[in-house]
């Protein structure tokens, strides 16, 4: 895939949160979030490009009901350890 094929497209990534907290635990806050990536001037000898973008948290305060991923070449969701962190890569 040329570097040109990704500078093109847009990673969108839809994510649907519901907010809630031990003390207000009946209180439910539905959020809509898009979060789009766009690569701009990327060399045109690139023979690759790598591109990591955060992924929503998930935890006692914050559930993820529903997530859409759309990019323009293949992806994986990739976890790391040390700090807990996910991110689109």
């Amino acid at each position: 895939m040329s570097a040109r094929v990704i500078v093109s497209g847009l990673l969108s990534i839809v994510v649907f949160f519901v907010f809630t907290a031990d003390v207000l635990a009946e209180a439910v806050r539905r959020v809509s979030v898009s979060y789009i990536v766009e690569v701009r001037d990327v060399p045109s000898d690139a023979d690759r490009l790598r591109v990591w973008v955060p992924y929503p948290l998930e935890d006692e305060a914050q559930r993820i009901l529903s997530m859409k991923i759309t990019a323009p070449a293949p992806f994986s969701i990739n976890y790391e350890p040390e700090w807990g962190n996910r991110m689109v890569y």
